[in-house]
């Protein structure tokens, strides 16, 4: 292998390198950014989720079926319109003031805390900096693919060294 061969092989993989530190670096700083927004958003959601829950056991309790309107009006702002447990939260919370019975209250209580907690184990699951194996293998494919071809396109072209070393003697002597 000729001397330009090598040294093109040299520069095109410290190419690649540098262009795959800098593409990881910028998806891990896009994930640091959502991580960090979205786990404050979800935060507040289930702060206000739980006072809502306080809220409707007082109205619950004092038999006060305003205030149970106005809970249930921010939970069907606040819960998914598409999701089949939300729904059964709403349909529950609507027995709340129609029936009047203590294991109503007991059934929305355990349902939003089962959402609470689904909630969490996925704030959890999002935040770990975990890089799973399909995650690493797909990279190593990818940079192994780039360099191979890179370092191929790089030693069929023609090098002229003349040129790099004059254009280094005019820095120098500038």
């Amino acid at each position: 292998m000729e001397p330009t061969h090598v040294i093109a092989a040299i520069l095109g993989s410290s190419v690649l390198s540098s262009f795959l530190t800098s593409w990881f670096g910028k998806i891990n700083a896009d994930k640091s950014i959502h991580v960090k927004n979205v786990t404050e958003e979800r935060k507040e959601w289930r702060n206000r989720l739980r006072a809502l829950v306080v809220i409707t056991a007082k109205a619950f309790h004092n038999k006060d079926v305003l205030p149970l309107k106005e809970v249930e009006a921010e939970l069907i702002v606040r819960l998914n319109p598409e999701d089949p447990k939300d729904l059964e939260i709403l349909d529950c919370f609507k027995k709340l003031y129609t029936d009047w019975k203590d294991d109503d209250l007991e059934q929305f209580n355990d349902r939003i805390a089962y959402l609470l907690k689904h909630d969490w184990e996925r704030v959890k699951q999002e935040c770990s900096a975990e890089i799973t194996p399909q995650t690493l293998a797909l990279a190593s494919v990818f940079a192994t693919i780039l360099l191979v071809l890179g370092g191929c396109l790089l030693s069929t072209m023609p090098l002229d060294l003349s040129f790099v070393s004059m254009q280094y003697t005019a820095c120098i002597l500038v």
